[in-house]
């Protein structure tokens, strides 16, 4: 099984549930309200529905994820919000979208890049700009690699964190390899309650730079409107290590 299948399954599922549907709603609230244009929006990649959820209380919004336990989360989320008539959700692949070219107004696509081979994220991309309308909304947001070279040795990231679930332990050392442009992640992760220990180690994330994020869009016909930093949209600074927000608009 392949990484980002494994560590979104089985034990590991139930404990990102709790991560990604207790994290903060201000990205949320500013797609709302100042990013999407009216119309069909796609959540790429949408976990347990935390945006989806939100989205659908404006616009309609179909929420698509890899992880069938993921996705039955999120249809818990939404029946437990009341909103039905808005919402669809659908097990996918985003290397491969399930409809037809020019199909949404909005494609959100928020910390689910990168878990492929350079040249299926290629694909992502391009599934991306095929099934977005012209002059649609595409807002990316993920991690992304600094100027600088991060160390290659073991450092140890944190013994849990503010993120992580009351119920949960969590040791976690990542390496960054400059050449790969991959983070390499040893993790214990322990059920306080079960006891219960899941101990990983795997290649993980590909990190991409901003010149090959610009490029990514340039081929695919999405010209950039403004490229942030962090969750609160502030001015990006490329040479912080932080969360990257593209907004674009397909040509």
């Amino acid at each position: 099984m392949p990484w980002y299948q494994e560590i979104y399954s089985g034990e590991m599922a139930k404990y990102w549930e709790k991560i990604l549907l207790g994290e903060t709603r201000y990205i949320e609230n500013v797609l709302v309200k100042n990013l999407l244009k009216d119309g069909l929006v796609l959540d790429l990649g949408c976990g347990p529905g935390s945006h989806t959820t939100y989205i659908s209380k404006y616009q309609r919004v179909i929420g698509l994820d890899l992880s069938p336990e993921l996705i039955k989360k999120a249809k818990e989320e939404c029946k437990n919000s009341g909103n039905y008539k808005n919402v669809c959700l659908m097990r996918g692949d985003m290397r491969k979208l399930p409809f037809e070219s020019e199909f949404f107004d909005n494609v959100i696509h928020i910390l689910s890049f990168g878990f492929f081979s350079d040249e299926e994220d290629k694909l992502v991309f391009s599934e991306i700009a095929r099934v977005l309308k012209r002059c649609g909304i595409y807002v990316y947001q993920n991690f992304y690699h600094p100027p600088s070279s991060r160390p290659l040795k073991w450092e140890l990231d944190y013994l849990s964190s503010p993120d992580t679930p009351k119920d949960y332990f969590v040791t976690k050392k990542r390496r960054y390899d400059p050449k790969t442009k991959r983070i390499h992640i040893k993790e214990i992760i322990e059920n306080l309650e079960t006891k219960k220990k899941i101990k990983l180690e795997f290649t993980g994330d590909r990190l991409y730079d901003v010149d090959e994020l610009k490029e990514l869009h340039k081929q695919n016909g999405l010209k950039i409107e403004g490229i942030f930093s962090g969750l609160e949209m502030k001015e990006f600074d490329p040479t912080e290590f932080n969360l990257m927000t593209i907004v674009s608009k397909k040509k």
